[in-house]
């Protein structure tokens, strides 16, 4: 519908009602009325069943990736510690391990509130994440109700945030806690801050409380975004987007005698202001700012960057991110900036075709920037200035004010996480983009909306008004619907590929197949299954996208030692031992290659380089041990077994091989002993039961000699 149709429907509906023209009104500046505070009972049942239905699914998952060893086997949680083990230095050490810098005291508070009140199951875990995710649409629809303009918007924005199949990782997912919890409080300190300071009109103050009430409302502002920050430190974007919305709310409306209050007219008024007006429009808006409102927040902020840096040991910690991880952490800042656009462009990509989702997108399915000429670069970078273009000229458009600011809060939300101001943990993820993603959900909405209008205009009812069920108002039902039925047909089908470990690996091979972390975990996965040839072609994949990835050359060394291709493992091996040579493991795996294929001297020389990084490795020991034994070096090895039972007394295995050893070097009577010993610890022992038959005949004990035979022999399996 042309602007000029639009004028011409709205003098019609002013002159019906007996209004005054609108050429001739007074313009007036007032602030934008939200909705209503009274939520209707349609509202919540719709945000109910669009928060709960799509991930009933989710429920029965086990835990996957991280889950690990933030929650199955940390000890802190096994002992049910104090809440406040979880804000400190020590736990941090422990649980990061030099990978990470995290910082998420709060969300290991609530696994260890799972584990008091359940047991650490993983159905507790996924429907306290359902729950959360519940709560955070309710109180996402209470917050844009206030800030909206119609009902309508703000509901279809909440559908649309709560359907979002970007999210599943955050809500299938028990690692995706932190996200949750930090919206949580996030979304609760903006509802009490729009509560605390409504918007001027005409110069007055719009709040009815008194200053204790605002204080106290003000207090909650600063505790909810505290508690914020402690999920996760992306939680900071509720700063620049508390000032956004305060702005949003300072918006130039028509006069009232124009708008009708079902539909809310105003908010599409098409007509746009010059950039001087724009200027000094900003200028009255930033004047009406309620700057007292951001004192708590502000302090909170402080308050935690202190807690952090004595925490971390810095502000980004000192840790060292792995390379597989995020390998931006290792390049130039020119690079990183880049590559971080170019992320940027793949989120977009995310948020408005949710269809290939991947669990990792690690080195190297997103591929470094190292040239402006990149096209992926030059794609995001244009989308992105595109943007905030496009938002700037919108915020000057009355109908455009919501989806510029929807723009504006993706990028405030986004940027904390993007790897532009430092280099984060992960170079991409999708639970990352559970808050930002309200900024899209936003400007679809108003798109939806604003699309409607264009198609049904807006004809005047009885009265000079406007039927709130108007052909435009079914016609955004239609296409809200159509949109949440494909936003929860693809929430329900992602939501099984966190059921384990393989559903996990197998759907993230299939979206991210350039990435090494993730062949290389399925290949451990089928490694640990038995399925050894899978793990071999799963393992080269990881090796052939990065040549140097240690714990997947080992794992393919290993598998090979299991498909008995010596030759083959020991070179995937040797090439582990040279990227990390204080690796014992490394040494005792080549010593195990070794001593299968002949190669005995080699063998005891990796064996004694094992022990000499490692001096408690029972494994080494004992192979060492037998390895000597091979090589006639009787006397070292009982050497070697007799420092090796210091360690283990009670194994009898162990006392086998010392009785071994003892007989070779002829002394049949402490090898008698020690077979007697092994005998005694484990009477089914067979090996030691047939030496001792043999020592016995050796020393003219026939008869003894037959009966451990035979005991031997009965117990053959």
């Amino acid at each position: 519908m042309s602007k000029a149709k639009r004028k011409e429907d709205r003098t019609a509906a002013a002159s019906v009602s007996g209004a005054q023209s609108p050429v001739a009104a007074e313009p007036l500046v007032v602030p934008i009325r939200s909705s209503g505070r009274r939520l209707p009972t349609l509202s919540l049942l719709l945000v109910l069943l669009a928060a709960l239905l799509p991930y009933l699914n989710s429920l029965d998952n086990g835990f996957v990736l991280d889950d690990h060893e933030l929650i199955v086997v940390n000890p802190y949680l096994k002992g049910a510690a104090a809440p406040g083990a979880f804000f400190t230095a020590e736990f941090w050490d422990d649980c990061n391990q030099d990978r990470s810098n995290r910082y998420q005291p709060l969300a290991m508070v609530s696994f260890a509130l799972n584990h008091r009140l359940g047991g650490l199951e993983p159905f507790g875990c996924h429907l306290t994440n359902l729950l959360l995710h519940l709560t955070i649409c309710l109180l996402l629809l209470l917050a844009l109700r206030r800030l909206l303009p119609r009902g309508m918007l703000a509901l279809t924005a909440t559908l649309l945030f709560a359907l979002h199949p970007v999210h599943t990782e955050t809500v299938s997912a028990v690692g995706g806690r932190a996200e949750l919890l930090a919206a949580l409080f996030l979304f609760a300190a903006w509802l009490v801050h729009l509560a605390a300071w409504p918007p001027r009109d005409n110069g007055s103050d719009g709040f009815t409380g008194g200053w204790r009430h605002r204080l106290g409302l003000s207090l909650l502002v600063t505790c909810f975004f505290l508690l914020a920050l402690f999920s996760t430190a992306s939680a900071m974007a509720l700063l620049p987007i508390l000032l956004l919305g305060d702005l949003l709310r300072q918006k130039k409306a028509p006069p009232p005698e124009l708008t009708d209050p079902a539909e809310d007219d105003e908010f599409y008024t098409p007509d746009r202001q010059p950039v001087w007006q724009t200027l000094e429009s900003l200028g009255r808006q930033l004047a009406r700012l309620p700057l007292a409102g951001y004192a708590g927040p502000l302090a909170a902020l402080a308050g935690y960057l202190v807690i952090r840096h004595r925490t971390m040991g810095s502000l980004i910690g000192n840790a060292v991110i792995p390379y597989l991880d995020n390998p931006l952490a290792g390049v130039d800042t020119v690079e990183r900036l880049m590559t971080a656009v170019k992320i940027l462009g793949e989120y977009l990509r995310l948020l408005i075709w949710p269809f290939h989702l991947s669990a990792d997108y690690s080195f190297n399915q997103v591929t470094l920037v190292t040239s402006p000429a990149d096209p992926g670069f030059l794609a995001a970078l244009a989308a992105c200035l595109a943007m905030l273009v496009g938002a700037t000229v919108l915020s000057r458009s009355k109908r455009g004010h919501v989806a510029a600011f929807g723009i504006f809060f993706f990028f405030s939300a986004i940027i904390p996480v993007s790897n532009i101001v430092f280099a984060m943990d992960r170079i991409m993820a999708e639970r990352l983009l559970y808050l930002p993603s309200l900024g899209f959900c936003l400007v679809l909405a108003s798109l939806i909306c604003l699309l409607a209008r264009e198609i049904c205009g807006s004809k005047p009812g009885k009265n000079g008004g406007t039927s709130p069920w108007s052909l435009q108002s079914w016609l955004v039902i239609a296409l809200v619907s159509l949109i949440a039925l494909c936003y929860a047909g693809r929430t329900v089908s992602r939501n099984p590929d966190w059921h384990d470990q393989q559903s996990l690996f197998l759907s993230a091979a299939a979206v991210s197949p350039n990435s090494a972390l993730v062949h290389g975990d399925l290949g451990v996965w089928y490694f640990e299954h038995g399925d050894y040839t899978q793990a071999n072609r799963s393992l080269e994949r990881a090796v052939a996208i990065h040549p140097d990835f240690p714990i997947a050359l080992y794992m393919l060394g290993r598998t090979r030692i299991e498909l008995g291709d010596m030759e083959r493992a020991r070179e995937a091996l040797g090439r582990v031992a040279e990227l990390r040579p204080d690796h014992p493991e490394i040494f005792l795996a080549l010593g195990a290659v070794d001593f299968r294929l002949g190669r005995l001297e080699n063998a005891t020389s990796l064996f004694r380089q094992t022990l000499d990084l490692d001096p408690e490795n029972i494994w080494a020991m004992e192979s060492l041990g037998i390895s000597l034994s091979r090589r006639g070096l009787y006397e070292e090895a009982v050497q070697v077994f007799q420092s090796l039972l210091e360690h283990r007394p009670h194994e009898a295995n162990h006392h086998f091989n010392l009785a071994t050893a003892l007989r070779s070097a002829g002394r049949l009577e402490e090898a008698e002993a020690a077979c007697r010993k092994a005998i005694e610890l484990d009477p089914d022992h067979q090996g030691s039961l047939i030496t001792l038959a043999d020592i016995c005949r050796q020393t003219d004990r026939e008869k003894e000699a037959n009966t451990l035979r035979d005991r031997a022999l009965r117990r053959q399996p």
